[in-house]
C-alpha cells in the first residue's frame, strides 16, 4: 500500500452523500409544490362547479358566489382549509363563473437558501351553466 493515498474513499463518500441528500431534498420540495397545486386545482374546480349551479333558475338568486366560496373551502390545502382571502370569485361572461384559489406554503429543505423559503401557488377554474341543455360544465 502506498502511504499517500489513505482516506480518499472517505472523502469521496462524504461528497457523494451531500449530493445525494441535496437531490432528495429537491425532490421532496418539488413533490410538495405539485401536491399543493393539485389540491388548489381541486378546490377551484369544486367551487366553480358549485357556483355555476347557482345560475340554475330553480336556485335562489345571489347564491353563486356563496356556493363557490363554500365549496372551494371544503377541502384542505397543505393540511389547512382555505380562508375567504384565499378564494376569489369573478364572472367573466354570462352564465360563467371563475374561481381563483391561492396559497403560500413553506418549503421543507429549500429554506437553506434565503430566496426559497416559501412558494406562492395559484390555480383557476371556470365553469358555465348551459341554459338550453341545463348542464354545468368546466370551461377551462
Amino acid at each position: 500500500m502506498i502511504r499517500g493515498n489513505r482516506g480518499q474513499v472517505l472523502m469521496l463518500v462524504g461528497v457523494m452523500l451531500v449530493a445525494l441528500v441535496a437531490f432528495a431534498a429537491l425532490g421532496i420540495d418539488t413533490a410538495f409544490i405539485y401536491s399543493v397545486r393539485h389540491e388548489l386545482q381541486r378546490c377551484a374546480d369544486s367551487g366553480a362547479l358549485a357556483g355555476a349551479a347557482g345560475f340554475n333558475p330553480d336556485a335562489s338568486p345571489g347564491m353563486t358566489t356563496v356556493w363557490a366560496r363554500e365549496y372551494a373551502k371544503m377541502d384542505n390545502v397543505a393540511n389547512a382549509p382555505l380562508t375567504d382571502s384565499d378564494v376569489d370569485v369573478s364572472f367573466p361572461a354570462d352564465n360563467q363563473i371563475r374561481v381563483d384559489t391561492h396559497r403560500t406554503v413553506n418549503l421543507f429543505f429549500a429554506r437553506i437558501w434565503p430566496d426559497f423559503v416559501t412558494q406562492f401557488n395559484r390555480r383557476t377554474a371556470t365553469a358555465e351553466w348551459v341554459v338550453p341543455d341545463n348542464i354545468v360544465r368546466l370551461v377551462k
